[in-house]
């Protein structure tokens, strides 16, 4: 594989790390200020409570059909999902190593 490919792939794998963690750091937040459980969030979504807890956590990127889901629950609109999430209610368990994020779920 030619190295500037190479290159190409690795920042995308970062760039998916970072936007996994970024929204779990959002969904995290909207739920909070809604005060409802993960339990309740994925209920209304239609998911499980792991898997809500693992895209909170940044450990796992859902499909667009989820996000769209969990917007819907949230009661905000997909692109309010990207949003910056106030530094206060940035969680260090975030910045752990992040292995299964390649995975779509």
């Amino acid at each position: 594989m030619p190295l500037e490919q190479t290159k190409i792939q690795a920042n995308l794998a970062v760039s998916r790390v970072e936007l996994a963690r970024h929204l779990g750091r959002r969904l995290r937040y909207l739920r909070a200020q809604l005060a409802i459980t993960q339990e309740e969030l994925a209920s209304r979504a239609g998911i499980d409570r792991a898997r809500l807890s693992k895209m909170e956590t940044g450990k796992c990127l859902p499909c667009l059909a989820t996000l769209a889901r969990l917007a819907c629950c949230l009661g905000v609109g997909l692109a309010d999902l990207l949003h910056a999430v106030p530094d206060a209610t940035r969680d260090p368990a975030c910045d752990t190593d992040v292995s299964e994020t390649s995975q779509l779920t």
